[in-house]
């Protein structure tokens, strides 16, 4: 597969391939976190980071790549004041401004910010047209269901906005792994039934986990970004194992969302090993993954993530 391929369940398939991708990064570069900085030089883009996180690069791949929208946000880190995510946030504005449309914003904010954070989110939603939120346990070091949390996530639960989260281990040192255990987000769950709860990585590699809080949760969805294996001809294998334990525990795909992490990965990449995981899975069980599954989860429980905003 090359990119901008059509992805097809089975041969033959016929119908709109368009997809939209929940889960995008875009950020000023001299906000680059010094370890990201070193992954995106042995990825060999590092001399055009800029152009990568900006709106033009963006468009482009999603262009190469038959992505018809994506949710765009800064990359929030430990370190990091409210004045430097402010910048981010003017930044991630001002590209989606340049967008017509295709792109749309989630802010990031310090989440243990108090009523000062929760107004400058507000601001966000109100006057710029955001519609969620990103947090990042891991590079932020807060536990999603510290209580400190609390006020940001009763916030959004009233603006049916959702928040994206990372979960699961990040694999990049020297970011701790133990901020974003997939069994921490049962409690925010629990707690606040109607916030739209997103969590990156599908909870990478707890995917039986991640499938239950899908199961028991119905405001918890999940994105399949940076499923990756590194040894070479199995790269689909975990994307695989997501998929399965997602249909078989939770029972469809209803709350399964495209997402590739860009520039971490690239959407192409993404596409493929979806495209990849879809074969094998459908050789090893007929119609595992039938049209209408790949179409949930390409487009429309994107669009189910902000239908019920105010």
């Amino acid at each position: 597969m090359t990119p901008g391929d059509t992805i097809a369940v089975m041969p033959g398939q016929k119908g709109d391939n368009s997809f939209k991708d929940i889960h995008v990064h875009l950020w000023p570069v001299k906000y680059t976190p010094k370890d990201l900085g070193i992954y995106f030089a042995k990825r060999g883009i590092a001399d055009r980071l800029a152009r990568t996180v900006s709106a033009e690069g963006i468009i482009e791949m999603m262009d190469t790549n038959n992505i018809a929208a994506s949710a765009v946000c800064g990359v929030p880190y430990t370190g990091l004041g409210g004045d430097d995510l402010e910048a981010m946030n003017e930044y991630t504005h001002q590209e989606v401004m340049k967008s017509s449309g295709r792109l749309i914003g989630l802010c990031v904010v310090d989440p243990r910010g108090g009523s000062a954070a929760l107004a400058r989110v507000r601001k966000w939603i109100e006057e710029k047209g955001f519609k969620g939120v990103k947090v990042h346990p891991a590079f932020q070091e807060c536990y999603p269901n510290a209580p400190e949390l609390y006020p940001l996530y009763a916030l959004l639960q009233d603006y049916r906005l959702p928040v994206l989260f990372h979960s699961g281990p990040i694999g990049i040192a020297p970011a701790k792994d133990k901020y974003s255990p997939i069994e921490s987000f049962d409690e925010v769950a629990c707690d606040f039934p109607s916030l739209p709860m997103i969590l990156g990585h599908g909870g990478r590699p707890q995917y039986a986990q991640a499938a239950n809080l899908l199961r028991k949760h119905r405001n918890v969805a999940i994105d399949i970004s940076a499923n990756f294996a590194r040894l070479s001809g199995f790269e689909s294998s975990p994307l695989q194992e997501l998929l399965y334990q997602v249909k078989t525990l939770a029972g469809s795909f209803q709350r399964v969302l495209f997402g590739s992490d860009y520039p971490v990965y690239f959407q192409e990449e993404t596409r493929r090993a979806l495209h990849t995981a879809t074969v094998a899975l459908n050789q090893r069980f007929d119609g595992f993954l039938q049209e209408d599954d790949m179409r949930m989860i390409a487009c429309r429980n994107f669009d189910a993530a902000f239908a019920a905003s105010h």
